[in-house]
């Protein structure tokens, strides 16, 4: 399922869909955590069921219960665990849809995280993306436009999921699960729905131990023990701490330690950095203005 603040926009592609308007290659946008699988998935079961209810898949025809299943002939879904998709992995996804559908009028090929495919990956997926087959449909997300060469993007539609706002996420984690998350806390997860509630599962590492963390620098040998334990979260944490300096008084300062904080988020995504120094050299700026 979606997140209910989505719906209109799926509904919108639901009506294109019925005007048989829909584009052939959507690409869905936005960051990590916002819900573009859940809605590349809805969108896609939409496209394959025989009798949607009002901009819905039905959830009961045979290929609603086979998309349910994960047996569904005609819906194809290329994904990885590893750091990129491969050209194989690309044509195999193409071949799949030769022919015409086994069961419903369209096919799918779902690509999560397209952002992942080499450039031979990308190239071997151009002319299906030009002259796709009939009723043919490829569903691609990806965490940005840019993240994707300007030839594959130029072939496809579109469509940016906007942030929620935070009160409508603070409202859905109450309603749904019976979670209180402040609003503050919300945003320290970006307003991305899917990192909120992760972090109430038993073993998160979340922004309010993190900050508690931050009372206790004070100590011998501190810093380096907290940036070696906090390194895998690294990005994380300097974006808590872009956060815990706009909920502080302002001074030079804290907006010492933001600016910095920001310029270590960029040196954070480079290869090989060691993120072990990168938090040592921001958490010792920390501890000072903390003394």
């Amino acid at each position: 399922m979606i997140f209910p603040w989505y719906e209109p926009e799926l509904a919108q592609l639901a009506s294109r869909l019925e005007r048989q308007t829909l584009h052939h290659a959507p690409l869905i946008l936005g960051p990590n955590g916002l819900g573009k699988s859940e809605f590349a998935e809805a969108l896609c079961e939409l496209i394959l069921c025989h009798r949607p209810v009002v901009g819905h898949p039905c959830g009961e025809c045979q290929s609603c219960q086979l998309i349910q299943a994960q047996t569904h002939p005609d819906k194809h879904h290329i994904t990885t665990e590893n750091l990129s998709i491969g050209v194989d992995s690309i044509r195999q996804g193409i071949d799949k849809l030769q022919g015409s559908a086994q069961l419903s009028q369209n096919k799918v090929l779902l690509l999560t995280d397209g952002q992942r495919m080499t450039t031979a990956a990308a190239n071997a997926l151009l002319k299906t993306l030009e002259e796709p087959t009939n009723n043919t449909y490829i569903i691609m997300t990806a965490t940005s436009a840019h993240s994707l060469l300007p030839t594959v993007l130029s072939r496809c539609e579109k469509q940016v999921l906007a942030l929620p706002e935070p009160q409508k996420i603070q409202n859905w984690l109450r309603d749904e699960y019976r979670i209180d998350m402040s609003l503050e806390e919300i945003s320290a997860y970006r307003a991305l729905p899917k990192l909120c509630l992760a972090a109430h599962s038993d073993d998160a590492v979340t922004y309010a131990m993190f900050i508690e963390a931050l009372q206790s620098l004070n100590s011998p040998g501190s810093v380096l023990s907290m940036a070696q334990k906090w390194e895998a979260h690294v990005q994380d944490c300097l974006f808590w701490l872009q956060q815990w300096c706009r909920q502080a008084p302002s001074s030079k300062q804290y907006k010492g330690i933001y600016d910095l904080s920001v310029q270590l988020m960029r040196e954070a995504q480079h290869p090989g950095v060691n993120k072990s120094m990168l938090l040592y050299k921001i958490l010792n700026r920390v501890k000072e203005v903390l003394s």
